[in-house]
């Protein structure tokens, strides 16, 4: 049945997935593309512009990966990883320098109720990063205090003091 397997598109779907846990980005980045050029009726696109846009982002191909981002948001809005992506889009306008659209996206991620203080601290510090891009020092300084007094014990609590302390 190769290459007409009715399970190809799985397959590409799981080796892109193996490779990513590798840090293959560039194999896994070409696996999930496959998956999305030969079957784009599949179940899994959804995963694979997840998962590309991933793989782009670790390349840094930010742009990129925001474009990937982005089509999973606007092709499948109610999918479960259309959130997900929605800051995974601002971390990588972050860091591609595109700090307006970089807190127009974690503004609206904040803006949804029922947000963990991880998932708030995740968001607020990449809307710190990209106020201080913006040269918003005074909202910067808030914004990233903010993240340190709801989550004390924030994993990234060295670089948001990092960036306090400048």
């Amino acid at each position: 049945d190769y290459p007409k397997s009715a399970a190809r598109d799985q397959g590409l779907f799981r080796l892109a997935e193996y490779e990513y846990a590798l840090e293959q980005y560039a194999a896994s980045n070409e696996h999930y593309s496959a998956v999305l050029q030969g079957f784009p009726e599949s179940k899994l696109v959804p995963y694979c512009l997840y998962g590309r846009g991933w793989s782009l982002l670790r390349s840094q191909k930010f742009g990129d990966a925001a474009a990937s981002f982005t089509s999973l948001i606007e092709k499948f809005p109610k999918h479960r990883l259309a959130d997900q992506a929605l800051y995974s889009r601002a971390m990588s306008r972050q860091q591609a320098g595109d700090f307006e659209s970089a807190l127009v996206d974690t503004q609206a991620y904040l803006s949804v109720e029922g947000r963990t203080d991880q998932e708030k601290a995740d968001a607020l510090y990449v809307k710190g990063l990209s106020e201080l891009g913006l040269k918003q020092t005074d909202q910067a300084i808030t914004t990233l205090t903010s993240v340190q007094k709801m989550l004390p014990e924030y994993g990234s609590g060295d670089k948001v003091l990092y960036e306090l302390a400048w």
